[in-house]
């Protein structure tokens, strides 16, 4: 048996150029991966809705695997004592793979404990992408006005490619599981996108008037976009409670062969096959803009005040 091990890797550089007489060029970069196995925890679940009387209480336990990759590249331009650009892109990606299993009591699916147990299992796959890319600089124009300006654009992607959710039911006079029965939604798979797009922007102007008054003047927005799709595939049996199911392999009812005999419907959010949008995704867009100004005056009375 070979055990996996957890693992990471980074790499990181710098490096400065002199560029003409008086500019300087600085660069540093990194890069970086790192993986980890089989996270695992266990507990108990409970549910109460009110004192003395639970709806579900569950031995569980998680299982997880993750990895993180991490690139970025910052740069700094003094161009003279007067003038700097600086630049910074990072781009970061994660993702997590989870088995979560529940064992015990659900009174909607099994009311008598006395009669069995339930089995819920979740399988989970999630991704998330980010990228950011920024440029400023600091302008001194002349020994009273200096400029700070900053811009940027931040892309986001996250996005469930499956998640997968069985439900069945383990009765002690039968010795065998059966599928849920209670929800539609108990066996299921389930997708999502969310994207979302941000471009921002500051930029102050610092003026001094003498050695005591400082008069400061700046904008600040935001422009942010998000689109947002998911899509779920609810597997309904029909009798189910005559079906002998294993636990450890719902393929073998849930396939093409079985539903084309008839044995379980398939429904979305926007209900079956007879509805010609069942497979359209539920959306959700939204724009959020922002702009606002400020100004701050800075006066020194004396060394104290």
């Amino acid at each position: 048996v070979v055990t996996p091990i957890n693992s990471s890797v980074g790499l990181e550089f710098g490096r400065t150029l002199n560029i003409g007489q008086v500019g300087k060029l600085n660069i540093f970069g990194y890069g970086g991966f790192s993986n980890d196995y089989y996270q695992f925890d266990n507990g108990i679940s409970r549910t109460y809705p009110f004192p003395g009387y639970s709806t579900k209480d569950f031995i569980y336990s998680k299982t997880s695997y993750s990895t993180g990759t991490t690139g970025l590249v910052n740069m700094v331009y003094r161009i003279n004592p007067n003038h700097r650009i600086k630049a910074v892109f990072n781009y970061i990606n994660s993702t997590e793979q989870t088995l979560k299993n529940y064992k015990g009591h659900y009174v909607d699916v099994l009311n008598d404990r006395s009669e069995g147990f339930v089995l819920v299992r979740r399988a989970e796959y999630k991704m998330t992408n980010l990228l950011i890319g920024q440029l400023g600089g600091e302008n001194k124009l002349n020994s009273k006005l200096s400029i700070n300006w900053n811009i940027g654009a931040n892309k986001m992607n996250s996005k469930r490619p499956d998640r997968m959710q069985n439900i069945s039911r383990y009765e002690y006079k039968k010795q065998a599981y059966s599928f849920s029965n209670n929800s539609v939604g108990d066996n299921n798979r389930y997708f999502d996108n969310l994207d979302q797009l941000d471009f921002v922007g500051t930029a102050q102007a610092d003026y001094t008037v003498n050695p005591k008054l400082k008069i400061s003047l700046g904008v600040q927005g935001n422009n942010r976009q998000i689109d947002f799709a998911a899509i779920q595939y609810n597997f309904k049996p029909n009798n189910s409670y005559t079906y002998v199911v294993n636990p450890d392999d719902y393929d073998q009812f849930f396939n093409q062969n079985n539903y084309a005999a008839g044995l379980f419907s398939i429904i979305t959010m926007r209900g079956n096959n007879s509805n010609v949008d069942a497979l359209k995704p539920q959306t959700y867009n939204a724009t959020l803009r922002t702009l606002s100004g400020f100004g701050n005056v800075d006066y020194k009375f004396s060394e104290n005040f």
